[in-house]
């Protein structure tokens, strides 16, 4: 269960960096037509992404909740910060 917790919430990290981009309007595309337009980098985030999450996932404590919200702002920047450094190479090509 924390290792799906844990993935999620670097997934949500990914979205959240893709839509603070949309926002400054650093890229025009939707979410879909942006991943359809770059699997490679879209994957190469998403799999960086969820391996930096899994790393992670063993300090989360469901019994916990208080204590999980610094373990899940960082499974969240590990998503954010993956998405920001492998997609910077479509915003500089």
């Amino acid at each position: 269960m924390e290792m799906l917790i844990a993935a999620l919430i670097g997934i949500a990290g990914m979205l959240f960096h893709f839509y603070k981009r949309k926002a400054k309007s650093q890229t025009l595309d939707g979410l879909k037509t942006y991943i359809v337009g770059h699997p490679v980098y879209t994957l190469m985030a998403l799999a960086a992404t969820v391996g930096g999450s899994l790393a992670l996932a063993p300090t989360i404590d469901l019994s916990n909740l208080p204590g999980m919200v610094p373990v899940a702002t960082a499974i969240f920047g590990v998503g954010y910060m993956c998405d920001s450094a492998i997609n910077k190479a479509v915003s500089d090509a």
